[in-house]
């Protein structure tokens, strides 16, 4: 189960049958589960213990996983992987941020890796996907796409009124952290926003 840390962000593309609320369940205790684990220890181990959390929190529901998702617990060493992808989806909605960090840990990322950027552009677009995504044009006219997944430092009001943002100039501080998009069915990095803030010109 190890592999499907980097995967859990495909939750950008999928969405999941609202009825099964069994799954909120699993979500939740593998979230509360997650933010035991010690920050000590390493990515590998790490893994370990997460996919620990996640079959100890499924195994209550294994007739329904296996009705609905066709999950033998029978076979886990081989559907361990599509089963944390599974659950990562559910709990992108409950622990953004715990899921975050742990794929950051699950990659190894250093800090080099990690730092902030900077981005200077217009707002002209926003779309509620499974986050918010503010699509931003600099300078030069070319576009690029920010992600609202976690805690966003801002005077503006970005939770009561982002969307109005759309043609204004703004400072966007961010972090870049590749994820599997399933779109195209490799990796590739997505811009988190950490900072935003308005420009006036």
């Amino acid at each position: 189960m190890k592999n499907f840390l980097p995967l859990i962000f495909l939750a950008f593309a999928v969405t999941l049958p609202a009825q099964d609320d069994y799954m909120d369940k699993i979500a939740r205790e593998s979230c509360e589960c997650l933010e035991k684990v010690s920050p000590d220890v390493d990515g590998d181990r790490f893994n370990v213990e997460l996919g620990l959390c996640m079959i100890q929190a499924c195994e209550p529901y294994q007739k329904q996983l296996k009705k609905d998702y066709d999950i033998d617990f029978e076979r886990i060493d081989v559907e361990g992987e599509r089963l944390g992808r599974i659950i990562g989806l559910r709990m992108a909605s409950i622990c953004p941020t715990a899921l975050l960090a742990a794929s950051e840990r699950s990659n190894g990322s250093s800090e080099a890796e990690n730092a902030s950027m900077t981005f200077e552009g217009k707002i002209t677009k926003v779309d509620k996907e499974f986050f918010i995504v503010f699509s931003a044009k600099d300078d030069m006219g070319k576009l690029h796409k920010f992600y609202w997944l976690t805690f966003v430092e801002s005077k503006l009001d970005l939770i009561g009124n982002h969307e109005a943002l759309v043609g204004e100039q703004v400072k966007i501080t961010y972090m870049s952290q590749e994820f599997f998009d399933p779109k195209i069915e490799e990796y590739r990095p997505f811009f988190i926003i950490q900072k935003m803030e308005r420009i006036n010109r």
